[in-house]
């Protein structure tokens, strides 16, 4: 993950994609343990809507997801 607001997220991805934008679907982010911290949620879960999607540069062999929230995002954090 890129970047976070309550209004969508933006991440990366090592594959293409097999959503395309205008698509809705659920989400859910899950973050390995060593990365969860006591302020930084384990899960995000979402409904969101697909708003673009980046092909891969020299810059950055990745795709570039940006997603709207359409519910959500609900956070839950590590005990």
């Amino acid at each position: 993950m890129k970047d976070i607001s309550l209004g969508g997220l933006y991440f990366m991805s090592e594959t293409a994609p097999i959503l395309q934008p205008d698509d809705i679907a659920d989400f859910i982010f899950k973050f390995q343990p060593e990365h969860a911290k006591p302020l930084f949620p384990h899960v995000i879960k979402a409904k969101g809507e697909v708003k673009r999607i980046e092909q891969p540069t020299k810059e950055s062999p990745n795709f570039g997801v940006a997603l709207e929230f359409l519910s959500g995002p609900v956070f839950v954090y590590a005990d």
